[in-house]
């Protein structure tokens, strides 16, 4: 397990669909405030998430979350740990993987692409 943090979520919050950036780690909210019209969704399924009900998920479907309340913030513990079928042996090699991934897409999504017209005769 990499840490815990607690996220909260404001009044009349939607974090927009999202992925994470692979499988090797699954995803626990455990609720600690939810006031009503909270909701998650994780691929197709939508859940209304209630107090102290943990719900584990791969963050590297699609999900967003919703807070339609229009006054209350909503309180999660969040956990991500290794996906049990990744092996403690494999643990550094994948997380090695994991950087790696995050360093490519960030040049792809962050750099603009060549403009071949601007690239001198060689």
């Amino acid at each position: 397990m990499k840490g815990r943090q607690l996220t909260d979520e404001l009044a009349g919050a939607h974090l927009l669909p999202h992925c994470g950036s692979t499988n090797a780690r699954l995803t626990a909210h455990l609720p600690l405030i939810v006031p009503d019209g909270c909701e998650i969704r994780v691929g197709d399924e939508v859940r209304h998430p209630r107090v102290g009900e943990l719900l584990i998920f791969d963050d590297s479907y699609e999900h967003e979350v919703w807070n339609r309340h229009p006054t209350d913030v909503r309180v999660v513990l969040l956990i991500r740990f290794w996906h049990p079928d990744i092996a403690p042996a494999k643990y550094a090699v994948t997380k090695r993987a994991m950087r790696r991934a995050v360093v490519r897409h960030r040049r792809n999504t962050c750099l603009p692409p060549l403009d071949v017209s601007l690239t001198p005769p060689s």
